[in-house]
């Protein structure tokens, strides 16, 4: 082949076809490669992705729980904390230029002086806007929101006015229902964490049930909680049927989407009330 030394006479060498077994055992070193890196990356993903899928923190009238990154918690005196606030983390470049990134972890200062981080937290903005109002301002009372395994509020379980916190029509997401003696208040925008905390707070107070309406109703006229329906109770004859709550606004009806939970509370409720 000429004198060209980079040149290779690969015909000249006689080429024999592989059996099965042969092909399957010179492939047998790179499937076992794609297997162990699959396996692998599998292990990874468990490991690393489905603690992030668990809920990062609980806020509780005395504590902030944080959920750690490969199990187990910590957590911190309320009394404790002074500041919380969303982390943003520094990273300087080259030629001495800083770079601002922010994060979806979440940072707070203890009275010590000290700041302590924990997340990633998927409803960050929910976190440090429920720790504004809740915990700074005392907007919110912690003790009157929902259980996180399930139980009710002190507002949901009474008995003498009917209190949904999400409702859904024609499937669109609605915001909360109440039921008094007299009201019946549709709140049609989906409230921010620290609005329906604020009527589950309202709800909780021992006022009777003609003073808890007149929270509600003055709370929905205030101008800062959205668009919302107010009708004599008479005019709306709320009633259920299965899980669909039904209202008459005007010459329609409004059906409404409630939990089999609310359901059965709604129900119970109307039977009572009539």
């Amino acid at each position: 082949m000429d004198d060209d030394p980079y040149t290779y006479g690969a015909s000249e060498v006689p080429r024999r076809e592989l059996s099965i077994g042969e092909t399957v055992l010179a492939t047998l070193p790179s499937l076992l490669c794609t297997l162990i890196s699959f396996g692998l990356a599998g292990a990874a993903g468990y490991v690393v992705i489905r603690p992030r899928m668990r809920p990062s923190y609980f806020l509780t009238p005395r504590r902030v729980i944080a959920h750690k990154l490969f199990g187990g918690e910590e957590s911190w005196a309320l009394s404790d904390v002074r500041e919380m606030r969303q982390y943003i983390a520094v990273y300087q470049g080259r030629y001495g230029s800083v770079q601002e990134v922010p994060t979806n972890r979440v940072q707070i200062k203890l009275s010590s002086g000290a700041w302590v981080k924990f997340g990633p937290v998927a409803d960050m903005e929910g976190l440090l806007d429920l720790y504004e109002h809740a915990v700074a301002t005392r907007w919110i009372e912690l003790d009157a929101l929902p259980e996180v395994d399930g139980a009710l509020a002190p507002g949901e379980a009474r008995d003498d006015v009917l209190f949904i916190g999400r409702t859904r029509t024609t499937g669109m997401s609605y915001g909360p229902l109440f039921v008094g003696p007299s009201r019946v208040v549709r709140f049609t925008e989906v409230l921010e964490a620290h609005q329906l905390g604020r009527l589950y707070s309202l709800l909780a107070r021992p006022e009777t049930d003609v003073e808890i309406e007149e929270l509600i109703v003055s709370t929905a006229r205030s101008g800062t909680f959205g668009h919302f329906v107010d009708v004599a109770r008479e005019d709306a004859r709320p009633s259920i049927d299965g899980r669909v709550l039904s209202l008459r606004l005007g010459e329609r009806h409004e059906p409404i989407d409630v939990s089999s939970a609310d359901a059965d509370r709604a129900r119970r409720f109307l039977a009572k009330r009539g």
